[in-house]
């Protein structure tokens, strides 16, 4: 009889990513003339140095504002999340609220 294998222990969160450097979308100006608002849910992905690697729009609020969204967002910069002390890439799900 074989003993079945131990499970590895999984890396611990020890260090939330922390938005450091924000960047305002532009508003589309169709929408801000009407009084729109709107919220777009993303995907980020962010690098083990906190760049942001991508963003993927996972909630649409329409094309104008998913791409304001996702254009503001790529130029986002992070702390970099950390397990177990150690930087690590990390996919964060970000709400954008216009």
């Amino acid at each position: 009889m074989t003993a079945a294998p131990e499970a590895q222990p999984q890396p611990a969160l020890t260090k939330a990513p922390e938005l450091t450097r924000f960047v305002e979308a532009t508003y589309p100006p169709l929408a801000f003339a009407a009084g729109q608002e709107a919220e777009v849910v993303l995907d980020i992905d962010i690098d083990n140095s906190g760049a942001v690697a991508a963003a993927t729009v996972v909630q649409s609020a329409g094309a104008a504002f998913d791409h304001a969204a996702v254009e503001a967002a790529t130029q986002f910069i992070f702390s970099p999340a950390e397990f177990d002390g150690v930087p690590t890439p990390v996919r964060i799900t970000y709400r954008y609220v216009f």
